[in-house]
């Protein structure tokens, strides 16, 4: 038995079990070396295992003949305190297959915590049509802050091959839920599966930007691994093909030996080959939704759903270039030969340009974000701190409702991108900031200028708007702090508007967009 906050008992025979064993010897591993790399700082915490479902590309549930055991609530709150004291862990990971699996459990364990859990903030891995919204609230009240998903597909058919659910609608009714109850969510899609044809892997690719437009933290995709003892694997043995793909680097020569001759014993080292792509299409494509479910967002996301470009199509444009870091500017090239009208077009470049102009500063080395998703991303310390891109639309308006965008309101317009820690402010621009902003480019070294720049625009600006000198001045200072005029060196743009400019704005070109940058 199992007792519950003030005193309710709860059946858990599989609980009691577990408790038995002893805490992990965390003391014999370098447990702040793996802090320090963490990205963000959690902790994955071991709770249990199983699930009952009968997904066909998994063999956790028949692993465990379908039965769902945890630890019960007060013993990993003691192990959270243990942790806590320790190693000042605050947040935590909570590792289980399906952890929402057991109602009866969920219920228990989230009565434990909303009552006894004062401090720490944890997650979980969830179906999206096993959460309701009634749970994700009592969830945030325990403390949870986080969902893990998997979406799995978006196509009904593929959905049905997997035994997972009948359609995407409980994806996407998650999608609001965990958005209503103010939890911050990430998702995982499956591509590569035997049946998925190309309107099938549309569904798929439309599902995972789509969690990121609904407010998703990441939304990553994995390439079907045709695991030991799976039904898919079983169903399809005579059409794997072998492939290591990133263990190529690391397995000896003799282990794919081994591999390659035993592949009917090895076949999570294969891919199922039948009506689907090759095995190394969906390797690229996966690592092309990595960088643009991070970069460029609304760009590819407005290729979709105003200009009516499948995501499978935009992908393939950008296949061809090697360099991660100069994805965005091929995707943009690609827009210019889609054949959309011309306010489409000028809108997408708008939409691209203030991209850019975030990318700019945000400084991220994409090679490596890209090989590991959850390292740290590291930046690069001499990207500009602050960018000003000018263009013809408001972008933020249009993208102000996602996952609906607006409708392109076209107004020229300056928008400022600072960076400040590891985020990125965007500020639009009064017609004054940026002509004070242009004039710091053509006047003399700050701070030798700052007095007199601050005096001579505070009385321009106090005739122009018949504002106080003081609040003028104040309006000034505050603007020249924002744009760090105390360290500001300047690179200019003598460009045409983006919306003339048939290239988009890159590390070697720093003349396109309309862009200048502080730095």
């Amino acid at each position: 038995m199992l007792t519950v906050g003030s005193g309710t008992k709860v059946q858990s025979a599989p609980s009691v079990r577990i408790d038995a064993l002893p805490f992990p010897a965390y003391d014999l591993v370098d447990v702040p070396a793996y802090l320090a790399i963490a990205s963000p700082r959690i902790f994955d915490l071991h709770v249990g295992s199983g699930c009952t479902y009968k997904c066909s590309f998994c063999t956790t549930a028949p692993f465990w003949k379908h039965v769902f055991s945890a630890r019960s609530p007060g013993t990993i709150l003691a192990e959270m305190e243990r942790l806590s004291q320790a190693y000042g862990i605050s947040d935590f990971n909570i590792i289980h297959d399906n952890f929402v699996n057991d109602r009866r459990y969920i219920d228990a364990f989230v009565a434990y915590f909303a009552e006894n859990n004062t401090r720490f903030s944890w997650g979980c891995a969830v179906r999206p049509d096993n959460v309701p919204l009634d749970l994700m609230k009592r969830m945030r009240t325990a403390g949870c802050r986080f969902l893990f998903c998997g979406t799995d597909a978006g196509d009904a058919a593929i959905l049905r091959d997997m035994r997972k659910m009948t359609s995407s609608a409980k994806s996407y009714r998650f999608f609001r839920d965990a958005r209503e109850a103010d939890l911050v969510f990430e998702t995982n899609t499956i591509i590569g599966y035997p049946n998925e044809d190309d309107d099938a892997l549309e569904a798929a690719l439309k599902i995972v930007f789509d969690a990121i437009a609904h407010g998703g933290y990441t939304a990553d995709v994995s390439v079907l691994q045709p695991l030991p003892g799976a039904p898919v694997t079983m169903a399809h043995r005579d059409r794997i093909e072998p492939t290591f793909g990133s263990l190529q680097t690391y397995l000896p020569v003799e282990a794919r030996d081994l591999i390659t001759e035993h592949g009917d014993v090895f076949t999570g080292f294969g891919f199922i080959r039948q009506a689907n792509m090759p095995y190394e299409y969906y390797t690229r494509l996966a690592e092309l939704i990595r960088y643009f479910t991070r970069h460029f967002f609304r760009s590819i996301y407005f290729l979709k759903e105003i200009m009516g470009v499948p995501y499978r199509v935009a992908l393939e444009g950008v296949a061809g270039e090697i360099s991660p870091s100069r994805y965005g500017e091929r995707l943009s090239r690609f827009a210019e030969d889609v054949g959309a009208s011309q306010d489409e077009l000028a809108a997408f470049r708008s939409v691209y340009c203030f991209e850019a102009g975030i990318e700019a500063v945000k400084g991220v080395d994409v090679v490596a974000e890209i090989s590991n998703v959850y390292a740290r991303p590291t930046q690069n310390p001499e990207t500009a701190r602050v960018v000003v891109v000018d263009i013809d639309h408001e972008v933020h308006l249009m993208f102000a409702a996602l996952p609906r965008i607006e409708t392109a309101v076209r107004n020229p317009v300056s928008y400022l991108f600072r960076r400040e820690g590891g985020d990125v402010a965007s500020i639009r621009l009064k017609d004054w900031q940026r002509e004070l902003w242009q004039t710091l480019g053509n006047s003399l070294a700050p701070p030798q200028a700052e007095g007199l720049l601050s005096n001579e625009w505070a009385s321009r600006l106090a005739a122009r708007t018949g504002a106080s000198f003081h609040s003028a001045y104040s309006a000034v200072a505050a603007t020249l702090q924002l744009f760090s005029a105390e360290s500001l060196k300047q690179t200019r743009c003598d460009s045409k508007p983006c919306d003339q400019s048939r290239r988009a704005w890159s590390e070697n070109d720093k003349g396109s967009c309309g862009l200048s940058a502080g730095i």
